[in-house]
This record gives C-alpha cells, structure tokens and sequence, in this order.
C-alpha cells in the first residue's frame, strides 16, 4: 500500500490490519489510519479484558480467574454497547407501513404557480440592510454633518 510504513518496523498487529484491508481491496491508506485502528483494537481488547475480569470476580465459581466463557461475555457485553447495529428489514417495513397509512394533505384547486406563504417566500423584498434610524440617531448625524466645513459627512 502507498504510505505504508516499512513491515519490519510494524507490530504483528499492524502487519495482520494492513492486510486485512488489502483483503478488502483497500490500495492506499495514511499511516495515521493505522494507527487509529491499532489504538482502536487495543483499546477494546483492553476494556472486554476488563469486563471479563469483573464478571469473574462477580461469578459464583470459587476460583475468581478469567475463563473464556467470561471473555465471550464480556465481549458480547461490549460489541452490544459499543455498536449499534440497523434495525431488521421487517421493522423498516413496518415503520414505512405506518408513515404510508398518512395522507398527505389535498392540493388546493388553483392555476398558476403554487407559492408557499408570503412570510415563507424569499421572493419579496422583506429584509432591511439597516435598522430605521431614530430620531435621535438622525439628529446626531444631523449635527456631525454640520460640523464638517463642506456639509458633508466624514468617512
């Protein structure tokens, strides 16, 4: 892969994710995804090992070691709460059914262009480039007009 670091420099780790992403037709990658992805695998590993660790002190065995049944726990434990996974075909379905099952509202019987509200529409000049000035606001300006020797305003 272009920007790959040298393989003799990189963990077996590293070695097994860059080929699992050839494997995946992946061609080219920064070197910084690697390493998010190595921070991510140990980050993990690390966290289910934990779990596990917990679940067996918490278990009603007499010896409190970690067995591998604490480890497939743990682990299902962690990818249910740290994945989310999309919600099955059938409930899609039944979510489109009851969005369906409401009718859209009746167009009006009209000819011409179909316009929002006037309020909504951007095709009127409703805005202002500045707020109205106030009387006192127009006197001051009035009095600095005044004070240049021409009349007119300084910029």
């Amino acid at each position: 892969m272009a920007g790959d670091p040298s393989l003799d420099e990189l963990p077996r780790d590293g070695k097994e994710i860059l080929g699992l992403l050839k494997s995946m037709g992946v061609s080219a990658i920064e070197p910084r995804v690697l390493h998010q992805l190595l921070d991510f695998e140990y980050r993990y590993t690390a966290e289910c090992l934990q779990d596990a660790e917990a679940i067996a002190e918490r278990s009603l065995g007499q010896r409190p070691t970690v067995q591998m049944a604490h480890i497939l726990l743990a682990g299902e434990l962690r990818s249910a709460h740290t994945f989310t996974s999309p919600p099955s075909y059938q409930v899609l379905q039944q979510l489109a059914a009851e969005i369906n099952a409401q009718p859209l509202p009746e167009i009006k019987p009209a000819f011409g262009l179909r316009l929002p509200p006037e309020d909504d529409c951007l095709l009127a000049p409703n805005y202002q480039l500045e707020p109205p000035a106030t009387p006192s606001q127009r006197a001051a300006e009035d009095r600095a007009g005044a004070a240049t020797p021409n009349g007119n305003a300084l910029a």
